[in-house]
């Protein structure tokens, strides 16, 4: 594995990272509060070409490798964790659309999708007490003119801000089908979350009541919708861990930062080894994480099997993150926990990140099993 970066690679993580710093950085607390990036931010992503990082250039995007796509999230959310993973739900609907769409599908929705002209979520889990249940209640039911959908999917991350969503749901005699409804269908109803974490992730409960959409909304196989999703979603566990890689990362720096800056008895907090002990296991914990997403990202541009290996650096990165953030908090003290310093942002968001596209024990689940049997 060559952990040199690529010409692209390189001015890709460079022109992420000015925009991180001019723009995403100094408007994080204002995207937390309002849930959501503004409009300036909106243009810049789009001028980077964010929101088609991984997409076909036929249709629009960048085509970017693994290695890349995740360093531009990395330092994205190293300035705001919640609009980069964002761009992660975003993403696995463009996926989705791009791996298994009909012509007319990518049409409509495609390219102005990877232009960021309209944005996309993926409503799958449905299970308001465990979202790592891949149980899923909402039904489809042909009505002779195409289908109708009623159920409910919770915390589905950019959809109050969304226009279209892949939507799982159970067809009579077919089993898990996917769908591609437009947000504002008769029968759709969004309801933001005032959300403790990542915020600006723009998170809401979509609710169907009825939904009446034409065949042409099915995407990919009717009840195949479980094994066509899964190369999207091992995406989304991998651009998650690229998310929490940069958040540990800013954790970090803020924890540095503050304690070179505050004096106690005469000399810097940073000269007192508890702090320089938890500022080093931070530091430590984080290279790990680094290795473990590279190597999987790495995997999944070599087209190798990877899926073992973006679980153990979904759960790496993410725990390095919480870690890193909490400990952030210590060495702030009272002041972190007022929003006059991004840590305590920073904790919230880490927290969530724990949670999403499967949660650290579902990923030790997941790692455990493939290796059963192993020597």
């Amino acid at each position: 594995m060559d952990f040199a970066q690529g010409d692209q690679q390189q001015m890709i993580r460079e022109a992420v990272r000015a925009f991180a710093e001019k723009v995403a950085r100094p408007a994080a607390m204002a995207w937390d509060r309002d849930a959501g990036w503004d409009a300036a931010g909106h243009r810049g992503l789009a001028s980077l070409g964010a929101f088609g990082l991984a997409a076909a250039e036929a249709l629009g995007g960048l085509e970017l490798d693994a290695p890349t796509w995740t360093a531009a999230l990395e330092e994205l959310a190293a300035a705001d964790a919640g609009a980069a993973e964002a761009l992660v739900a975003h993403a696995a609907c463009l996926a989705h659309l791009e791996a298994v769409g009909t012509a007319g599908q990518k049409a409509a929705w495609a390219g102005k999708l990877a232009a960021g002209e309209a944005l996309g979520c993926l409503a799958h889990e449905d299970d308001p007490d465990n979202l790592d249940s891949d149980t899923v209640r909402t039904v489809a039911v042909a009505d002779g003119a195409g289908w109708r959908l009623t159920g409910a999917k919770p915390a589905v991350v950019l959809g109050a801000h969304a226009q279209v969503a892949v939507v799982t749901a159970v067809a009579q005699d077919l089993g898990l089908t996917a769908f591609l409804v437009p947000m504002n269908a008769p029968g759709v109803r969004v309801l933001a979350l005032d959300a403790l974490g990542l915020r600006s992730a723009a998170a809401a409960t979509l609710e169907l009541t009825d939904v009446a959409l034409g065949a042409d909304a099915v995407l990919g196989t009717p009840g195949a919708a479980k094994a066509e999703l899964e190369p999207v979603r091992d995406d989304a566990r991998l651009g998650t861990a690229a998310v929490a890689l940069g958040l540990a990362r800013a954790a970090l720096r803020e924890a540095g930062r503050y304690a070179a800056g505050r004096e106690q008895f005469g000399k810097p907090i940073s000269s007192f080894q508890p702090i320089q002990w938890m500022i080093a296991n931070s530091a430590t914990e984080i290279d790990a994480a680094r290795m473990l997403v590279t190597r999987a990202a790495w995997l999944r541009a070599a087209g190798k099997p990877a899926a073992r290996a973006i679980a153990m650096a979904k759960l790496q990165a993410t725990e390095a993150a919480l870690r890193a953030a909490d400990r952030g908090l210590q060495v702030h003290g009272g002041y972190g926990y007022t929003k006059d310093f991004p840590i305590e942002r920073m904790l919230r968001d880490a927290a969530l990140l724990q949670i999403l596209h499967g949660s650290r024990d579902l990923q030790r689940v997941r790692i455990g099993s493939s290796l059963a049997g192993a020597a």
